[in-house]
C-alpha cells in the first residue's frame, strides 16, 4: 500500500525508468513497491543498468534537506529546480537590469538566456540562475491578463512582489557541467514527461489489474517494448521530416486498418487507402 495522488492509500507500484535524450529512448526499467521512495532506489537501477553517466533531473517538489543528504550519501549527480521563494536564491543580479552583471548568455531555442551563478557557502553546490526574457514578458502579460480578470488570489500588490522573480529558473546542482549543459539538461525532462505521457494516453498503462509479481512483470515488460515501438515510430517520422504532419499514434492507427484476408487458403492484403501507401513508402516501411 502506499499513497497515491489522489491523496488516498491503495496497492500501487511505482516504474523507475532510465531515459536516453541521446537514443530519444527509454533504456531501463525497473518496478518496484508503490511504498519505496524513489531516492533509496536511484542507486541500485544504476548500478543494475550500467548507466555511469546518468544525471537525476528532478521537479520542484523534490528538493528537501533529506533528499539531498539521500542523494549525497549515494554519490550521485542531479539538478534540481527550485521554487522561486526559496532562500538559496539572490534576485540582486536579475533586478538590476544590468547585463554586465550576468556571467554570460547561450542561445537555446532561437533566445537567448542569461545567467549567472550563486556560491553556497561551505558546500561545492551552486545555485544556477537563469533569465528567459521572452518567458519574463509571456508571465507578466499572463499575470496581467488574471488581476484584469479579477482572479482571485491576483492583485497589483502581488504583481510587485512578484515581478523580480518573472521569466527566472533556478537550478541547484553539484555537477561540474556548464550553466548551458546544466539548462539543456533541466529542459530535456520534457522528453521524460512525454514519455510518460504515452504510457499514461497512448499505451493506458497506467493502472494494471495483473494478480500477482509475475503476470506484472510479464505485462511490463510489453508495455516497455511497445514505447520502444511507438519511439521507433517517432523517429522514422523526425528521420523523415514528418513529424510536424504525422504523430505515431496517427501512423499506428492507420496501420491498424490494414487487415489480411484468406481467399481459398491463400492471404492476401486487404484493400489500403492511398494515404497509407503514400505514408509507408515514403517511411520505406514494408507490410
Amino acid at each position: 500500500f502506499g499513497k497515491s495522488k489522489k491523496g488516498i492509500y491503495q496497492p500501487l507500484i511505482s516504474t523507475m525508468f532510465i531515459f536516453s535524450v541521446k537514443l530519444q529512448l527509454p533504456i531501463y526499467y525497473r518496478l518496484l513497491p508503490g511504498n519505496i521512495k524513489d531516492v533509496k532506489a536511484f542507486k541500485l537501477c544504476l548500478k543494475e543498468s550500467g548507466v555511469k553517466d546518468a544525471t537525476i533531473i528532478a521537479d520542484k517538489g523534490f528538493f528537501s534537506k533529506t533528499n539531498i543528504e539521500r542523494l549525497d550519501e549515494e554519490s550521485l549527480s542531479y539538478i534540481i529546480p527550485l521554487r522561486r521563494d526559496n532562500l538559496l536564491i539572490n534576485y540582486d543580479t536579475l533586478n538590476s537590469n544590468d547585463k554586465k552583471k550576468f556571467e554570460g548568455y547561450f542561445e537555446f531555442e532561437n533566445r537567448f538566456i542569461w545567467y549567472y551563478t550563486i556560491e553556497i557557502k561551505g558546500e561545492k553546490k551552486k545555485v544556477y540562475m537563469f533569465l528567459d526574457e521572452e518567458l519574463k514578458v509571456n508571465e507578466q502579460n499572463d499575470y496581467l491578463q488574471r488581476i484584469d480578470k479579477k482572479i482571485e488570489g491576483y492583485s497589483k500588490e502581488q504583481f510587485f512582489e512578484k515581478q523580480k522573480a518573472f521569466g527566472s529558473i533556478a537550478l541547484y546542482s553539484n555537477t561540474s557541467k556548464t550553466p548551458k549543459e546544466i539548462y539543456i539538461d533541466y529542459k530535456s525532462r520534457s522528453e521524460i514527461e512525454g514519455m510518460i505521457d504515452t504510457m499514461k494516453n497512448v499505451l493506458e498503462s497506467d493502472k494494471t489489474y495483473m494478480q500477482n509479481e509475475q503476470t506484472l512483470e510479464g505485462w511490463m515488460f510489453i508495455n516497455y517494448i511497445a514505447l520502444h515501438w511507438y519511439y521507433r515510430v517517432y523517429q522514422l517520422l523526425v528521420k523523415n521530416k514528418l513529424n510536424s504532419k504525422y504523430s505515431p499514434t496517427d501512423f499506428l492507427q492507420m496501420l491498424k486498418e490494414i487487415r489480411k484476408v484468406k481467399i481459398n487458403d491463400q492471404w492476401y492484403t486487404g484493400e489500403v487507402i492511398q494515404r497509407t501507401t503514400d505514408l509507408l513508402n515514403k517511411l520505406s516501411v514494408p507490410i
